[in-house]
């Protein structure tokens, strides 16, 4: 990339054919790029930046510029004066993005995109047009920031602050503070960081994570990933296929309607787990002891407290060396029993049981499964009716076909 230096005097600098770095410096300057993508810096002065052809990124720097995107995916980075006029940006043709940072106000904003690429003037007096994507940093104050059709990209910062995506796939952090943050339409990235925060995905496939703090987290429509982090969570996976993790602490988690999974480690939390539609799995991690899988409408109780009702399915991986007794139901289970004398039945479905070490006793109930015999001690393994597959490790073991 070839630099192209300006002075402290009012400069008209033009790129070459390659990508371009061209700084204005001081001085009220005129920096025009090339057709292939430039880095442009307007530094002080009441600047005029044009991106021409390529994808661009431009900034004009303090004081009020104009800036003009061209031809590219360009990213325009506007200054946020403390009053007077602030800088006017086109984007011209192609998905463009300007990015404004609002952290050193006194004061929270209240910002909400328009449709499209619609003339619009922000906080700060920054006027834009054909700017479709946003990247906003609000203050550490309330704010209330909304997006457009595209992909915007909102970080709230301390307060407590209002999030809202639009249609596009967007990217929602809340920073510090009670936050209310809601995805829109599209594939949304949604965080609230600390505090107790309101998450929801609302339309499309969302991944939401509540961190810290005592969160509200919904997934809404689609496939979402809904997580809650270390807290008192309370979890809705609602419409869709959903993967829930309540994370630490004792958390409420439901999976709503559709074939949902939901994470519980053995020890994190006292939760309650619900999950009345749809053919559902419950993923068990860290797992010592004795567990036995009643009918999914009857409510199974963990040892610590754990309820959960509405399961037909189950991933168990135990750990350490413990003599582990477990036993589950017609689903299609994955069981990974660990070290120790384990016994094993995973009940009639297409199950998958890895016995690891020790003396292990594996009854793999009727369907197509497939039992691992590990090493380490004198197995026993029964696949029960139904085409299996068995595999036994170096030790002494018996397996019935």
């Amino acid at each position: 990339m070839r630099m192209i230096p300006g002075s402290d005097n009012a400069d008209t600098l033009n790129g070459d054919f390659g990508a371009d770095q061209i700084l204005g410096m001081g001085g009220n300057d005129t920096l025009s790029g090339s057709f292939q993508g430039d880095f442009i810096m307007g530094d002080t002065g009441q600047d005029t930046l044009n991106g021409n052809s390529g994808n661009d990124f431009l900034d004009g720097g303090d004081e009020s510029d104009t800036v003009n995107g061209g031809s590219g995916q360009d990213t325009i980075m506007a200054d946020v004066p403390l009053s007077g006029a602030g800088d006017i940006a086109d984007g011209g043709s192609g998905t463009d993005r300007l990015m404004v940072d609002y952290s050193d106000l006194t004061a929270g904003v209240n910002i909400a995109i328009k449709d499209w690429i619609a003339p619009q003037t922000l906080v700060g007096n920054i006027k834009t047009t054909n700017v479709e994507a946003f990247s906003i940093t609000g203050t550490d104050f309330a704010d209330t920031i909304t997006g457009g059709n595209y992909s915007d990209m909102f970080t709230g910062g301390a307060g407590d602050d209002k999030l809202t995506g639009g249609r596009g796939a967007d990217l929602l952090m809340g920073g510090l503070g009670k936050d209310t943050l809601k995805g829109g339409y599209g594939t949304d990235f949604i965080n609230g960081d600390d505090d107790d925060d309101i998450l929801s995905g609302d339309q499309g496939m969302d991944f939401l994570s509540g961190d810290a703090g005592n969160d509200d987290v919904r997934g809404g429509t689609g496939d979402d990933s809904v997580s809650g982090g270390i807290g008192i969570d309370s979890l809705f996976g609602d419409v869709g296929n959903d993967s829930l993790d309540g994370g630490a602490g004792d958390d409420k988690v439901e999976g709503g309607a559709g074939n949902d999974t939901i994470t519980y480690r053995y020890g994190e939390g006292k939760d309650t787990i619900t999950d009345a539609g749809g053919n559902d799995r419950l993923v068990l991690t860290n797992f010592t002891g004795n567990f036995a899988a009643k009918a999914a409408t009857l409510v199974n109780t963990l040892a610590g407290g754990t309820t959960f009702i509405g399961m037909e399915n189950y991933t168990i991986t135990a750990t350490g060396t413990g003599a582990n007794t477990i036993t589950t139901s017609t689903g299609t289970d994955i069981i990974d029993s660990a070290a120790g004398d384990d016994i094993v039945n995973a009940g009639a479905g297409d199950d998958h049981v890895k016995s690891g070490l020790g003396k292990d006793s594996v009854v793999a109930g009727d369907g197509n499964d497939r039992v691992e015999l590990g090493d380490g001690g004198a197995d026993k393994g029964d696949g029960g009716l139904g085409t299996d597959h068995v595999t036994v490790d170096r030790r002494t073991a018996t397996a019935d076909l």
